[in-house]
């Protein structure tokens, strides 16, 4: 689970990043992020029940991609609010290819 400072939680927050956000998009996963002004990184999800009607396997997507970004949390640089928004199809793509595309949107961007 990541730690507290590192999530976004209120919906100004997450209404912030998508009005002044820079966009980076894969084929299954949108990024949304822009500078925050504090000393680490937030994180938000979104995972729609467009993408299953079942919070199951939503919310089993969401602790899949929340772990990526855990696991990298060290190497993230600090100062950026990220929302991740999945897209339709993403439940088909293996756990190695949700990494590999987080991965790359955080090198793309200059992040990691």
């Amino acid at each position: 689970m990541l730690p507290k400072e590192n999530r976004l939680k209120k919906n100004a927050e997450f209404q912030a990043v998508y009005k002044k956000g820079e966009f980076f998009g894969t084929k299954f996963i949108n990024f949304k992020y822009k500078k925050n002004g504090l000393p680490h990184t937030r994180v938000g999800f979104v995972v729609s029940t467009k993408i299953s009607k079942s919070a199951v396997k939503r919310n089993h997507l969401k602790r899949m991609i929340r772990e990526v970004f855990r696991l990298n949390l060290d190497k993230i640089v600090p100062g950026f609010d990220v929302s991740v928004i999945t897209r339709p199809g993403v439940l088909d793509l293996e756990p190695g290819e949700i990494e590999k595309s987080v991965l790359f949107f955080l090198k793309k961007t200059k992040l990691l």
